[in-house]
């Protein structure tokens, strides 16, 4: 699993868990020796990774902790699919702080997450209109 230091992206690492996982899966005889060498060379890449992305490099540090832990459970699985659901589900917590600390709906702060474009809101007048005099509401438990 040699790597040069040309610039390493998400896909080329979802890429190599892929690679590590099916060859566990397809492996006849476990060599304890060659996981945990493939397993410090996959987390040396995130580590690099983590420069550039800390967030996303966490979920895949968490992956790779979860399958030195339970190899089994990997077996078969499409680790695209895998991570995907795990960034979404850290988004998902993101925006619920993010709408209960501003008093938001939860659908509102998503689409706007996943629409947001040149530094603009995607339904800033629907928006406005919406929480027009939630000032007074916010401030008033704030005081509370």
């Amino acid at each position: 699993m040699a790597y040069s230091k040309f610039k390493i992206d998400f896909e080329y690492i979802v890429e190599l868990l892929q690679g590590f996982v099916d060859f566990l899966h397809e492996s006849d005889t476990f060599d304890k020796a060659e996981f945990e060498h493939k397993l410090i060379e996959l987390r040396k890449i995130v580590s690099e990774y983590a420069e550039d992305n800390p967030g996303l490099s966490d979920i895949l540090m968490q992956v790779l902790d979860e399958l030195e832990n339970d190899k089994i459970r990997f077996a078969g699985q499409d680790m695209s699919v895998l991570i995907n659901e795990m960034r979404y589900n850290a988004i998902d917590k993101e925006i619920e702080k993010f709408a209960v600390k501003w008093f938001v709906g939860f659908d509102d702060v998503k689409y706007e997450v996943f629409n947001f474009k040149d530094g603009e809101l995607a339904n800033e007048n629907k928006l406005a209109q919406k929480y027009a005099g939630m000032e007074d509401f916010g401030q008033s438990r704030i005081s509370a």
